[in-house]
């Protein structure tokens, strides 16, 4: 069956937050290979070969499953743990024979092995990052071909679903003969004056090994009508790429002429970044990429947002859902990220693995900060000892392929790493798992990205019985840490030890919060995060989870469902949800009193005390008053905006008119919207009689 290409030879490839490759794209032919494939299990490798091959293997009775997904969402394969096969047929036409031509998966669960017409042509491990191979000697120009892969999904680490499959896009990708690999964007700005730089690493390949004399573009535009900012600014650079190398590397600087609007949690303002190449007058080559001017500091033990000192709370998400496995459609993650950001979600180390790209666009498109890891977790886990080559070469997928998002602040290199102990006084490190975090932290740092925070999740730099020379915590950027006790105790444990360290508890809670809607947090829970304010060198905390998660670690319920989220597997939200909203809401409180005499809802907003949990200014936020019957219907909206609201002010008042009839009027919401239109803020009702 012939493959249909769309669009094959483009100008341009438009960014769009549900392109799993909008932070970097190409002007190149491209050909998705997402679709139904043909599916099989198989019982051992010697299998593989007959199976892979188009002379000798036939698809008949095979399954049939779509592609990116994960097989264990169909209930035939549910709890397959091995060899699954994909395979499928592909038209390649005649006229690209010229192209320099690869396959691209942008994630396959957890080993990969990759055949065209019979062919082995590589083999991936690592089931969150991208990969790619040439495949232009194994293909037959004007025929079908055949693509197969072999994913294996019995590796798995932690608590949540190993979902098996091809779990991202897929797509043939081609070029010239020399095109361009990356684009590493690193942008600086003067707070005071608005000024800002752009510096950009990037990266050639060289199929012909010819001498060249190149001319490289860089232009810098925003992404969307910022109000004062520049419209477009650019550079050009002649560069000579000397015969027989390979890969070339070079670095761009660009001061723009205009000033610039920041990135921040409430404004994230985009930029795009457009590098083009060029051999005399024919285009060789281009990549494009989103970005955001923002600064990220920890100092006198606090964390930074472009000058101003926040505090910020968060959820942990893990991807998950019944019916889409880990191969979430945008759709999901948008209504995910939008419920979290109105929870009051804004600063998280989400997953215990790296990010879809549509889930990092949107947060980019959004604003929230994240820390992305990669999966080397828990007791006695294989890759975690010093400069392992697997763990390196997860970070170096993980930075490549995500270095431009300005939502992302930092790299964590491990989840609770410890010795497998039984008593949790004696919890510790090994000496290799000290000598692995040491080796990853100072590997990111020097060769992978050193404008970002890098750190690790301890699961035992709070335990009584270590001493700090047995806890690398003095080598992180911030120390993060995870506590489902005591976690207000454990953080002045760690900053007993490290005083001079910015501590963000990345996980907390307290059992699980059940599974019905009902369900809702210890009152214990919501205690220590009140007194958690009061520990100033603490710079936010993260519930775990956001949502409910497939599971067959010990202690998960009947359902195969692990219940520690506010929202369950269905995303159905628990009353847990509403508790979260009130601890994490950014005012303390909102008060609103109808007078009926003069039509005016006479509303009062509590700021949060200086340095409170959390803290940072409102700008550009705006009160909504909605109006509704006995049956919920809207019947009247009026959205005022606000002055600055900064923590530790005086109580804020202010009179909202409403001179339209109230007859049909059951009660009143008053909304706290932020300057991205969430409701932050909703927990008063006032009923009008």
């Amino acid at each position: 069956m012939r493959l249909l290409i769309v669009g094959l030879l483009l100008t341009a490839l438009l960014l769009s937050a549900t392109e799993a490759s909008a932070q970097q794209t190409d002007i190149a032919p491209f050909m998705s290979l997402n679709g139904t494939w043909s599916f099989k299990t198989l019982k051992s490798a010697a299998e593989i070969p007959a199976s892979v091959h188009p002379d000798s293997a036939q698809t008949q009775g095979w399954a049939r499953l779509p592609v990116p997904g994960n097989w264990d969402v169909n209930e035939a394969y549910s709890e397959f743990r091995g060899l699954g096969l994909y395979r499928r047929e592909v038209f390649i036409p005649k006229e690209l024979e010229k192209q320099n031509l690869r396959i691209c998966f942008e994630a396959v669960y957890e080993t990969a092995k990759i055949y065209v017409n019979g062919n082995y042509v590589g083999q991936h491990s690592g089931g969150y990052t991208p990969f790619e191979f040439a495949i232009d000697d194994l293909l037959r120009y004007g025929k079908n071909n055949t693509i197969a892969v072999v994913a294996d999904n019995t590796y798995s680490r932690g608590a949540w679903w190993a979902w098996g499959g091809i779990s991202r896009n897929v797509s043939i990708r081609g070029s010239k003969a020399l095109r361009l690999t990356e684009i590493a964007i690193s942008p600086t700005t003067n707070l005071q004056s608005k000024q800002g730089q752009v510096k950009l690493r990037y990266q050639l390949q060289s199929n012909d090994q010819k001498a060249r004399k190149l001319r490289i573009q860089m232009r810098v535009r925003p992404l969307q009508a910022l109000a004062g900012t520049f419209q477009a600014d650019s550079i050009s650079v002649r560069v000579e790429i000397p015969a027989g190398a390979r890969r070339y590397e070079g670095n761009l600087s660009l001061s723009l002429a205009g000033s610039i609007q920041l990135w921040h949690f409430d404004f994230p303002n985009l930029y795009h970044c457009e590098l083009s190449v060029y051999e005399e007058n024919e285009l060789l080559s281009r990549k494009e990429s989103r970005f955001g001017f923002r600064k990220v500091e920890v100092k006198d033990n606090q964390l930074f947002l472009n000058g101003e000192a926040v505090r910020l709370f968060g959820f942990n998400r893990v991807h998950d859902h019944r019916q889409y496995g880990n191969t979430e459609p945008f759709a999901l993650i948008k209504q995910d990220i939008d419920h979290m950001k109105s929870l009051g979600c804004n600063m998280t180390r989400m997953m215990h693995a790296p990010l879809s790209a549509e889930l990092l666009n949107y947060a980019d498109s959004v604003g929230m900060l994240l820390i992305e890891e990669i999966p080397v977790w828990g007791r006695e886990d294989p890759h975690a000892f010093e400069d392992s080559p697997v763990a390196k070469q997860w970070l170096r997928e993980m930075v490549t392929r995500d270095y431009n998002h300005p939502s992302i602040i930092g790299w964590s290199v491990a989840n609770e790493l410890v010795l497998d102990i039984k008593d949790w006084r004696r919890m510790r490190m090994s000496k290799e798992q000290y000598r692995y975090v040491t080796s990853m932290l100072r590997y990111v740092k020097e060769e992978l990205d050193s404008t970002r925070l890098v750190t690790y999740v301890s699961l035992s730099a709070f335990r009584e019985e270590i001493s700090p020379d047995e806890e690398p915590a003095e080598y992180a950027d911030i120390i993060c840490f995870n506590n489902y006790g005591d976690f207000v105790k454990a953080a002045g444990t760690i900053h007993q030890r490290w005083p001079d360290k910015t501590v963000l508890v990345t996980e907390f809670g307290q059992g699980q919060i059940g599974e019905g809607i009902e369900c809702k947090l210890d009152d214990g829970v919501l205690d220590k995060l009140k007194n958690l304010a009061a520990l100033k060198y603490v710079a936010g905390a993260s519930l775990w989870a956001y949502n409910d998660y497939r599971s067959n670690y010990r202690g998960t319920p009947a359902s195969g469902n692990r219940t520690w989220g506010v929202v369950d597997a269905a995303r159905k939200e628990k009353k847990a949800a509403q508790q979260i909203r009130k601890a994490f809401a950014p005012v303390a409180a909102i008060k609103a009193e109808w007078n009926a005499a003069r039509k005016t809802m006479q509303v009062e907003i509590q700021p949060r005390k200086a340095g409170d949990l959390p803290s940072f200014a409102l700008r550009q936020y705006r009160l909504r008053m909605q109006l509704l019957t006995r049956d919920e219907k809207i019947i009247g909206q009026v959205s005022p905006g606000l002055p600055d609201v900064m923590p530790g002010q005086a109580p804020l008042r202010q009179d909202i008119v409403y001179r339209k009839s109230t007859a049909q009027v059951y009660k009143v919401r008053i909304q706290l919207l932020n300057p991205m239109g969430y409701a932050v803020g909703e927990e008063t009702i006032v009923f009008i009689r």
